[in-house]
């Protein structure tokens, strides 16, 4: 059986003591990701910008666990 291995973001963090995603042998899987600035912890009114935060959120996580995205 894989060994779980939790994953931790800096530009990501939780209030509460659960990592940004977990990872068991080839599968990473996270829990809610949304569109809050890292800098300010605020969720930007503008819609696209929370969209553009979401995504670097998630490759900052896929990065954390030692992989890359793919395109």
């Amino acid at each position: 059986m894989a060994k779980r291995q939790s994953i931790y973001s800096d530009g990501f963090p939780h209030a509460n003591p659960i990592p940004a995603a977990c990872r068991i042998g080839p599968m990473l899987c996270s829990g809610v990701i949304y569109g809050r600035d890292p800098h300010t912890q605020q969720v930007p009114a503008d819609l696209e910008r929370q969209c553009e935060l979401m995504f670097m959120h998630v490759r900052s996580i896929v990065e954390a666990a030692g992989e890359r995205l793919r395109m």
